[in-house]
């Protein structure tokens, strides 16, 4: 299919997000590995369980991009975007990098 858009000079770009859902094999690994900031806890806007990676860490960002050379561009998208980096979603008052502990420390100690 993509190699069919690039034939008619269409460029193919992806929305990506930052949230996994429970029950697959890339989040159980994900999940083993301590790479989640937080995860849904009500049903809402993603299902309960769905949680959030932590591109603060390294190894996390590593697994992350690694998920979408494999993915993505190796099948030859052309560009992305990534959604929903606004993490202050799920009903939430607060952000989500302010609540919660990232690779990069307590949250609240980031925004001050």
């Amino acid at each position: 299919m993509i190699d069919g858009l690039h034939k008619n000079n269409v460029h193919l770009m992806i929305s990506v997000w930052p949230y996994f859902r429970p029950g697959s094999p890339v989040y159980d690994d994900m999940d083993k590995k301590g790479f989640f900031i937080d995860k849904t806890k009500v049903a809402g806007f993603h299902p309960a369980g769905m949680a959030l990676y932590d591109a603060f860490n390294p190894a996390a960002r590593e697994y992350y991009w690694g998920l979408m050379i494999k993915a993505l561009f190796q099948i030859g998208a052309d560009a992305w975007w990534l959604d929903t980096t606004e993490p202050e979603t799920e009903g939430r008052a607060d952000n989500l990098l302010t609540t919660n502990k990232v690779a990069l420390g307590n949250g609240s100690a980031i925004r001050e």
